[in-house]
């Protein structure tokens, strides 16, 4: 089987230095990346790294100098990642200029930080990053705590009350995360809400989200578990999964991890069922399916911004909602489209440092504002 494996991966690393890899090759190298990686870690020898490292290096697209290879994913061993960093995550982007004055004398810009607003049934809301650890609020005959790793947890005392509706939102640069009272996991992105109740009635699992959030959702026969977003339903058993439904964006993504998921439109005239690995695209108010970049979906998770083929109004949207600007556009926008991975802890001024060392985008900070010129 390693046998098999490691031909087929050597097949497609090669495809990839011709440049003749089709765009289901190219997702498949990327979720081969994040779903099997850690299982060559063992399995490759020293001098296959070496070889794949220096073949794969020597056919990097660089027009100056070459871009030093960094690991993308710290608990797999360096023998995979080696593999594929090269194709996958480059740190800084693959085209050189000089680094524009206007970012290097701008004030700097934070990243975002962990961060929410919890608002419970009566309306009260609460600032979840003043808390300390412990008992945060009661709601309905739950106490709300803080736990060690900064999350909020629900402890049911009592279903035989009525349960009611808890809101946690994340502003423009906060994310959080919250543990459900079924024992479902939920990480929130920026600028995104999602209502549920102090705790779910037997059979029902049901809760509403707006912008973005990634779940692994406890497992519950008995009870399916539904998230109502722009537009659509999602209802599992017991899965991780990711969904992107922010309100100004025309598309709502569903892109399942594990696990099984079934997409619905909300009139019920369109039903998918996903595997692993694929995605739901609902734009135009038609639902479709196809293959997902997991690399991709998941890096914000992972404290990434990933980019695979993204235009740059694309970026500076996700940028806009992590780092809290305003972006303007002077002139025609660039066509081009960017690959790769930057941190989602550097400073705006890192980031955009790095953009501009890519082709055809220049950027001026004035405050919280940031100019975009071709």
């Amino acid at each position: 089987m390693l046998k098999m494996e490691h031909k087929k991966l050597n097949d497609l690393l090669s495809k990839y230095k011709s440049a003749t890899l089709s765009e289901a090759e190219k997702l498949e190298l990327d979720n081969w990346y994040l779903q099997e990686a850690e299982a060559y870690k063992n399995k490759l020898s020293e001098d296959d790294v070496q070889e794949i490292s220096k073949d794969i290096a020597s056919n990097l697209p660089l027009k100056r100098q070459p871009v030093p290879l960094r690991q993308i994913w710290v608990r797999i061993g360096i023998a995979a990642s080696i593999c594929l960093i090269s194709y996958l995550s480059v740190s800084e982007f693959y085209h050189n200029k000089e680094i524009n004055q206007n970012i290097l004398k701008a004030s700097t810009i934070l990243p975002g930080t962990n961060g929410a607003t919890l608002t419970l049934g009566n309306g009260t809301k609460v600032i979840l990053d003043q808390q300390k650890m412990g008992l945060v609020a009661t709601d309905s005959g739950t106490l709300i705590k803080k736990n060690a790793n900064g999350e909020i947890v629900y402890d049911t005392q009592s279903e035989n009350s009525t349960p009611v509706l808890n809101t946690i939102s994340t502003a423009v640069g906060q994310q959080y995360q919250v543990v459900l009272p079924d024992g479902t996991h939920v990480w929130l992105n920026a600028s995104s809400s999602l209502k549920y109740p102090t705790f779910f009635k037997m059979g029902s699992r049901e809760v509403e989200l707006v912008g973005e959030a990634y779940f692994e959702v406890s497992h519950n026969p008995s009870a399916p578990f539904i998230v109502k977003s722009a537009n659509q339903d999602v209802r599992v058993l017991g899965t991780h999964f990711n969904i992107s439904a922010y309100s100004d964006d025309a598309i709502v993504r569903t892109t399942l991890f594990e696990g099984k998921v079934q997409v619905a439109k909300t009139d019920r005239s369109s039903l998918l069922t996903l595997k692993p690995g694929e995605e739901t695209v609902l734009e135009s108010n038609q639902l479709t399916t196809k293959q997902a970049n997991l690399l991709e979906t998941i890096a914000w998770k992972e404290g990434y911004f990933r980019f695979y083929g993204k235009d740059i109004k694309s970026i500076m949207k996700m940028l806009s909602r992590w780092y809290n600007i305003e972006v303007e556009y002077i002139g025609p926008v660039t066509n081009e489209h960017y690959y790769g991975k930057i941190s989602r802890f550097k400073s705006i001024n890192e980031v955009l440092k790095m953009l501009e060392k890519a082709q055809g985008v220049h950027f001026k900070i004035e405050g919280r504002r940031v100019a975009v010129t071709k």
